[in-house]
């Protein structure tokens, strides 16, 4: 038992501290920790997290860990309406494709009217951004057969000659 409160003392003063340093990066471990069953950590994340989420701005979309957007996605259901909109603005910023459907059931499912348009104005962004996700896994060919089969993927534009081609395959001279 009293290693129990030893730890959580000392989780505790890490969370606390996180939120007196601002980082942005420990977004993610925060809104995880907001999730803690255990009271004090739930309060102590959920401060820091406050102090943070106000720094959290578009020019950090795509720099912070892989896990901020969905840890924060888990926020959404929250009883504190300050609290997840603030959360709905920093998913607004820094949100991608996978917060998308999580923003769709807050709509859906929103306690209160603000949270609700708040939600309905960041999801537009949402879908773009997943859209543009969507679309640079889409690889796009030129073809000038029409009835091609699958296991054909290229065709030349032009036909090259022997002397062409070993042309394309030499070595630069700087290279050699």
């Amino acid at each position: 038992m009293l290693d129990s409160n030893h730890d959580r003392h000392i989780r505790s003063v890490v969370i606390e501290t996180l939120g007196c340093l601002c980082e942005p990066k420990s977004t993610a471990a925060l809104a995880m920790a907001v999730l803690d069953r255990n009271q004090i950590i739930h309060n102590s994340a959920r401060n820091a997290l406050e102090r943070i989420l106000p720094r959290i701005t578009t020019s950090l979309y795509g720099q912070l860990p892989s896990d901020t957007v969905p840890n924060l996605c888990r926020l959404l259901n929250h009883t504190d309406e300050n609290f997840v909109l603030q959360i709905l603005v920093a998913i607004g910023s820094i949100g991608d494709g996978r917060a998308v459907y999580p923003v769709e059931q807050t709509i859906k499912h929103a306690k209160t009217p603000h949270v609700r348009e708040a939600a309905e104005q960041i999801l537009p962004i949402l879908k773009e951004r997943q859209n543009r996700e969507n679309a640079s896994a889409t690889l796009i060919r030129a073809s000038n057969k029409i009835d091609a089969t699958p296991d054909v993927l290229l065709h030349p534009a032009t036909t090259y000659t022997e002397a062409q081609k070993e042309q394309l395959l030499r070595a630069d001279k700087q290279d050699e």
